[in-house]
This record gives C-alpha cells, sequence and structure tokens, in this order.
C-alpha cells in the first residue's frame, strides 16, 4: 500500500474509534483519489462498513504499485527509445558520408564548371583592358591563382565522377546512376525490360519458333507422301496450318519486344560512349583504366548481342534491310585482307582463324567510312585505301592515313599505271643512264685485272679520256646529274704506279658506287622490277646486285612506312620535321632507336630532296642537330653553315666579290652535303666488270643474311630496351609484331623466301601475347581477392565501430536507467 494510502487509512481509523469529524483529515489529502475519500464518508455516514473501505483502499494500492511499475518500464523503454534514435541518427549521418550519388556529383562539376566560366568570362574581359589599376592587376592575379585551383579540383571532381560513376561500393548499389548497378539491374531475370529478362524471352521464343519450323518441315515431308485432298493429307494441312499460327504468334510476341530492345541499344550506346571518352581522355589512373576497360567489355558484348537479336527479329518478321549486307558480301574479300594486312585475326593451335578486336574495329571503320555511297564510291574508297595504306601494318594508323586522305580527296591523285614502273621501263632505263658508263668501266677493269693477274700496265690516255668522256659528258635528256670532280680520286689511283690491286678495286667500287646512286635506277624500285635490276646490274659486273637491289627496297618500304606514320599522328611532313619534333613523336611512340635514327635519317634525305640546303642558316642548324644524331658525315654541313653566315655578313656590307663568292660556295657545299645524306648507310657496290660478277643464285644467300642481319639488329635493341624496362610488356610484343610484318609481311618484298621467318616468329609474338594477356587475367583475379579482403575487413571495422557506439549508447542508457530507478524509488 502506498504511503499516502496507509496513513489516511490509519487517521481514519483512529478519528472513526473517537467519533470524530474527518472533514479536516480529508482537506489534509488533497492528491488522495476520490474514491477513497467518497467511501471513507459513507462509513462515517453508516452507509458503507470498514470492510468497505479496506477493500477500497487495497485496490487504490495496487493500481499505485502497477503504476508505479509501468512508470519504471516506461522510463527503461524511453532510454532504450533514445539510444536507438541516437543509433539511427549516426547510422543516416554515416550513409550520407559514404553515399554521394552520380547526380550530385554532377550537380557539384556542374556548379564548379559554370564558377569557371563565370571567373575566366571576368578574367577575360579584364585582361582585354589597356589600362589597368592596381585593384585590377591584383584581381587578375587572383583570378589566374583561382582558375589554375578551380581547374586542378574539376579534374579531382572529375576523376570522383568517374569512381562514383563505376564503383561496386555497397552504397553504390543504392545509386540509379552507378554503371555497376544498372548492370547488375540488367542481368536481372525478374525485371521483365532487362537485358536478361528480355534475352530470357527471346531465347524461349526463338527456341520455340525453331522448333515449329521443323515441326512444320517434317508435316510437310509426310504430306508429300500422301495424296492431295485425301483425310491423311487435310490431317497434316491442319497441322501445318496450327503451327504456322503459332509460329506468326511467337514472332508477334518477339516483335513486342524490338521496342524496348531498341530503348536498351540506346542506353548501351550511351553507356559505352561515355567509357570509351574517359579511355580516350588519359586521365584516368591505370586502375581506372582497367575498370573502365572491363565495364566497356561488359556493355559492348550486351550491345553486340542486342543488336544480333534486334536483326533477327526484324529477319523474322519481314521488317529486315539487308542491303548493307548484299554490300559486304561483295567486299568481303577486300575486307579480309584488310584485316589480315592489319592484325584483325587470332589463329588458334589448329589454325583457325577468328576476327579480334583489332579486327572488329577494321570491320566497323569499313562498313562506316568504305563500304557506303553508291558503287562507283565504294569502288574508289577501296581503291584509296589500298594505295595510301600500303606498307602500313598498323591498324589504327592505317585508319587514320585514309581518313587524313579522304578529307583531302580532291588533292589526292590515284597511282595511274603508266606510272608504275614495270620490267620494260626498267631495262630502258637502266639501258640509257648505267649501261653506257659501266660497260665502258668494265671494260677499263678487265684491262686492269686480267686472267693473268693485277697489273696498271693498261692505263692510258686513251682509257682515261674514254672513262672521262661517259662519265663527265652525259646527256641531260638521259635523267643524270653526276658530280664530274668524283673520278679525280678514282683517276689519281689508276695512273698511280705504287697504287695495289685492293686500292684500285676500291677505286672501281667507289666510282661506281656513286655514279650508281646518282642515276634513278633504285628511285621507282618497286617488286615487281626488282629481280630483273639485280640481274641486269650483274650482267654490267655488280658481284652484289643482290644485296644493293633489296637493301634499297627494304629501305623505301620502310620510309614510306615511316613518312606515312609520323604525318598521320603529328600532321607534319618529315622534311618539315625538326629535331624536337621527331623526339616529341618517338617520346608518344614506342619506338626503337633503331627506328629512331631510321626517322631522321629520312627526314634529312627530305630535306635535301626539298632543297632546304639554300633555305636560312636556322634550317642548316636543324639538319646538323639530326646529322650528328644519325651520324652523316657533317663536315660540308658545318662549313655551308659558315657559307650561310659569310653571305649575310657580306650582303650587309654590301661586298658584291664576296656575295658571288658565297653563293657559289653554297651552291657547291650544299650538292656536298646532299651526297653525304643520300649515301650515307648505302651498300658499296662491289665492281668485277661484266662477266664477273656471281648469279644472283649464288649471291641470294648474302642477301638473306644482310636483310636478317638488319632485322636481327633491330629486334636486339628492342629486347635491350624492354629488359631495361624502357617500354612495356604491351609495347614490346606490339613492335615485335610490327618488325616481323615490316622485315617478313606480306607487304615486304622478301614476304615468299622469309614465310617461315614469318610464320615462327609469329607463332612466338602470339604466344608472348597470350602470356601476357595470362599474366594479366591472374593479376586482375589477385586484384580482386585483395579488393573483396580489403571490403571485408572495411565491413568488419564498420561492424565494429557500430557495436562500439551501440555499446557507448547502452551503457548510457544503463546509466540513466539506474538514475531513473533512483528516483521513482525516492518516490515510493
Amino acid at each position: 500500500m502506498s504511503s499516502d494510502i496507509s496513513a489516511f487509512s490509519n487517521s481514519f481509523k483512529e478519528l472513526y474509534a473517537s467519533g470524530k469529524n474527518i472533514d479536516k483529515l480529508v482537506n489534509k489529502f488533497p492528491d488522495l483519489s476520490d474514491n477513497i475519500k467518497n467511501v471513507a464518508k459513507d462509513v462515517a455516514n453508516g452507509k458503507k462498513t470498514m470492510s468497505d473501505f479496506d477493500a477500497i483502499c487495497n485496490q487504490a494500492s495496487s493500481s499505485a504499485s502497477k503504476f508505479t511499475a509501468s512508470l519504471k518500464s516506461v522510463a527503461a523503454n524511453m532510454a532504450i527509445m533514445l539510444a536507438v534514435n541516437v543509433a539511427i541518427k549516426a547510422a543516416s549521418k554515416l550513409w550520407d558520408t559514404l553515399n554521394i550519388t552520380v547526380e550530385e556529383q554532377e550537380k557539384k562539376i556542374s556548379e564548379l564548371s559554370s564558377s569557371i566560366e563565370t571567373l575566366q568570362s571576368e578574367y577575360n574581359e579584364l585582361s582585354q583592358k589597356q589600362d589597368v589599376t592596381d585593384a585590377e592587376k591584383r584581381r587578375l592575379e587572383y583570378l589566374e591563382r583561382r582558375l589554375e585551383l578551380d581547374e586542378r579540383i574539376l579534374k579531382a571532381e572529375q576523376a570522383q565522377l568517374f569512381d562514383e560513376k563505376t564503383g561496386n561500393k555497397f552504397t553504390d548499389l543504392f545509386d540509379k546512376d552507378n554503371l555497376h548497378t544498372q548492370y547488375l539491374g540488367e542481368m536481372n531475370y525478374q525485371n521483365k525490360d532487362s537485358y536478361a529478362g528480355l534475352k530470357f524471352k527471346y531465347d524461349n521464343r526463338t527456341e520455340d519458333i525453331t522448333k515449329v519450323q521443323d515441326q512444320i518441315s517434317e508435316w510437310k515431308k509426310l504430306q508429300a507422301t500422301v495424296e492431295e485432298g485425301s483425310k491423311a493429307w487435310d490431317e497434316y494441312q491442319k497441322r501445318i496450318d496450327n503451327a504456322q499460327n503459332k509460329e506468326t504468334k511467337y514472332i508477334d510476341q518477339l516483335s513486342n519486344q524490338e521496342n524496348q530492345l531498341t530503348i536498351n541499344l540506346g542506353k548501351y550506346a550511351d553507356n559505352i560512349e561515355y567509357l570509351q571518352s574517359q579511355l580516350d581522355s588519359g586521365n584516368l589512373t591505370e586502375d581506372q583504366t582497367a575498370t573502365a576497360k572491363e565495364q566497356l567489355s561488359q556493355w559492348q558484348q550486351m550491345y553486340d548481342t542486342v543488336e544480333l537479336m534486334i536483326t533477327d527479329i526484324q529477319k523474322l518478321n519481314g521488317t529486315y534491310d539487308d542491303s548493307a549486307e548484299q554490300i559486304a558480301k561483295k567486299y568481303i574479300g577486300d575486307l579480309n585482307r584488310a584485316k589480315t594486312y592489319l592484325g584483325g585475326y587470332n589463329y588458334s593451335n589448329t589454325g583457325v582463324e577468328a576476327t579480334n578486336e583489332t579486327g572488329k574495329l577494321i570491320q566497323d571503320f569499313w562498313n562506316e567510312n568504305i563500304l557506303s555511297g553508291t558503287e562507283a564510291e565504294i569502288a574508289q574508297n577501296i581503291e584509296l585505301w589500298q594505295k595510301v595504306t600500303e606498307g602500313i601494318t598498323d591498324a589504327a594508323l592505317a585508319m587514320n592515313v585514309y581518313t587524313e586522305a579522304k578529307k583531302n580527296a580532291n588533292n589526292v591523285e590515284l597511282i595511274d599505271d603508266s606510272f608504275i614502273p614495270t620490267i620494260s621501263s626498267s631495262i630502258q632505263q637502266l639501258a640509257t643512264q648505267l649501261e653506257p658508263q659501266f660497260a665502258k668501266l668494265g671494260e677499263a677493269y678487265k684491262e686492269i685485272f686480267t686472267t693473268e693477274g693485277f697489273s696498271l700496265n693498261n692505263v692510258d690516255n686513251s682509257m682515261l679520256d674514254g672513262l672521262r668522256e661517259v662519265f663527265a659528258e652525259i646527256e641531260k635528256e638521259v635523267g643524270v646529274v653526276f658530280d664530274e670532280s668524283t673520278l679525280d680520286p678514282f683517276f689519281d689511283t689508276l695512273t698511280n704506279s705504287a697504287s695495289t690491286a685492293d686500292q684500285v678495286q676500291q677505286a672501281f667500287n667507289d666510282l661506281a658506287t656513286a655514279y650508281l646512286y646518282s642515276t634513278e635506277t633504285l628511285e621507282y624500285l618497286n617488286e615487281e622490277t626488282a629481280e630483273s635490276i639485280v640481274k641486269q646490274l650483274e650482267e654490267m659486273g655488280v658481284a652484289n646486285a643482290q644485296e644493293v637491289v633489296y637493301d634499297a627496297l627494304n629501305e623505301k618500304t620502310q620510309e614510306l612506312a615511316l613518312e606515312k606514320q609520323f604525318l598521320a599522328e603529328t600532321g607534319k611532313d618529315v622534311a618539315d620535321a625538326t629535331q624536337q619534333d621527331i623526339n616529341e613523336y618517338l617520346e608518344e611512340a614506342a619506338t626503337s632507336d633503331v627506328c629512331a635514327q631510321e626517322l631522321m635519317v629520312l627526314a634529312l634525305k627530305k630535306a635535301a630532296v626539298n632543297g632546304v640546303f639554300l633555305d636560312t642558316s636556322a634550317d642548316i642548324t636543324n639538319l646538323l642537330s639530326l646529322a650528328h644524331a644519325t651520324g652523316i658525315a657533317t663536315e660540308n654541313l658545318s662549313l655551308l653553315a659558315r657559307a650561310k653566315s659569310g653571305l649575310a655578313l657580306a650582303e650587309s656590307q654590301g661586298n658584291e666579290s664576296m656575295v658571288s663568292y658565297y653563293n657559289s660556295k653554297i651552291e657547291e657545299l650544299g650538292k656536298k652535303a646532299q651526297e653525304d645524306i643520300f649515301h650515307f648507310d648505302k651498300v658499296n657496290v662491289d665492281f668485277k666488270g661484266a662477266g664477273g660478277s656471281k648469279k644472283s643464285g649464288d649471291s641470294s644467300g648474302s642477301s638473306k643474311d644482310l636483310h636478317k642481319e638488319a632485322y636481327e639488329k633491330e629486334l636486339k635493341e628492342l629486347e635491350r630496351m624492354h629488359k631495361l624496362g624502357l617500354i612495356s610488356d604491351e609495347d614490346y610484343w606490339k613492335t615485335r609484331m610490327d618488325l616481323n610484318e615490316r622485315y617478313f609481311g606480306e607487304s615486304s618484298v622478301m614476304h615468299e623466301k622469309y614465310l617461315e621467318e614469318y610464320q615462327k616468329n609469329e607463332e612466338d609474338i602470339l604466344e608472348g601475347i597470350k602470356k601476357l594477356w595470362e599474366d594479366y587475367y591472374d593479376e586482375r583475379k589477385n586484384n580482386l581477392k585483395d579488393l573483396i579482403s580489403y571490403a571485408e575487413k572495411l565491413y568488419d571495422e564498420e561492424i565494429d565501430s557500430l557495436e562500439a557506439n551501440i555499446k557507448v549508447l547502452e551503457e548510457k542508457r544503463d546509466a540513466e536507467k539506474k538514475q531513473w530507478q533512483e528516483k521513482i524509488d525516492a518516490i515510493g
């Protein structure tokens, strides 16, 4: 019984026994229940008994106890609810911190971009003012700093956007704009409009259609075995009609999916474009690049599959336009050749070919850029492709070169057959430009190197005059410009009685070499004419004719590829390239030092052909820099540079005689410098006179060895760079493939001779690339395991943290509960 009720009961019973008035007693207990007071008055007035009073007091006391217990329970529950509420608020705050959505990040970037635009506009306006105040200067300085900082912040925010858009954190599962979340949604079979849901229906319906079509085919075969109009025939016809109705129904159901598939295709295309643009930007980290490639592959696979599904549906319902397919079939041979030359196929161990990613890119490029337009336009496109991509083995380069050529199609003259050197034109050219000189040189050689041995006794004025006449007095229409002074060291050696056989042989070699490279014999060399020229040179006394010709042909092929590649990737002609241009290009391209030298030599040759020697001193300085880098003799170029400076001084002083002298000197030194460049690294002629050379069959071995030696030289340098870590594994194998194509591929002139070497190299390269991909996927697998472990660790840490927070809240709750209990006990 509560203390108030007990006190009132005791006092009331004492008053009742003494017969005193209880009104004063009632007033002393204002908080007491009216029921108790009224019953007490009724007992005093004789209306109720003392038992009634005790009952009401006991009942009131029990209610008070229950109320006190309830009050204690409420107090305890309030503490728990408070703790839960605090925990929910903490979790909500943590969620908001972790869950930054794509939409929120895009909004941040939009606002920041808008701010940058506003600041840039203010900066542009201020910077264009003529008279700027000190305050405006300070504002400009601030704007410069702020814009630079904001650009860096923008870049960081864009990187964050990429992470939010492609991430796979737990919180990303609740972000509808996250690509990983979207992909999981597309893989959800329960979503009827998702990729998985639609494909499930598509697979079932196409399977149903196939079964029905098989039934129709079988029933038609059986129907053909019975008499038309018979009961059996009619039964089969009924079955056929029912099956065809089913087929129509299934096709209609598939057609109903086409609109949703098309909508999905647009979404996939947007995601593909975003990921591809991020990869193309070059701003991604290594991890981000791997993520982008992985997700791009997923969306591309879905896109390709859905596109095929739409095509199949259209073929079934009769709405498919197959004109593009018909064109593709017609020109499939040209496309396949392009894919073969540019590495568009992978080959299995059994030799079966399969289009790889490069092949798909080539195919897409052809469909969009070459196999479009009228029949005549397509034929012109293919002809242009074949012309401008000849000798190129890199797919991206070939497509870039074609695109540039197409832009300037009006300026591109397709090669006319009349301009292609033929065997007959080559024979005629050698007959007019080379045969008279080498025949006369051969006669002299036989007079000196006789069957009895070496002797200079037969060297006389008649021999020397005949040689001078045939070499020095060449008619202009022959088309040969030969420096007559080259004869002087030759004559000096022949007229010196102390000259040895080796010295005289070298003199013949030097003269033959100088004259051969001054003609156009090797300028228009091609695969068709090469062997014919070899045979003619051998008949004229060139013992190493095959080495000379095929070295020149190889060099020509490589220079053409280098020239096209440099133009496509830099927008500059090699002839206009400075050392800095070449260095910048080589830094960006994974190219060996050997290739770098070839590129610089090509730049020098182009400059020499274009007469850059006669231009400014700066041009000569550039050429000197290139020559130093390649190892080409620089004496004449250095003298030419000095002559240029002397000419400038003479002109400033008005000294006409010195101006005339320097102009003459510049022309002379320019020709010599050109010779230094044109003859650099050329194969020297081994001249033996007519009938004294080896036949091409005998010399093929040396030519083959020379060709392989050049290949092995580049390969050795490439392997050195790879071993030192100067180039990546991927670039190493790519360059290996380029080397193999350049020296032994179908676009080279040695493909048939080195077919076995080419195939062996290709197998090694493909095996290396396969190993590279296996290592890559193993690494990815390990990285994924690490990521999973890391995610689990973070999860455990978050759980531990939440449990710790809950424990603190529980302790706080228990403390508060204890305080409430003490207060309640104090009341009781």
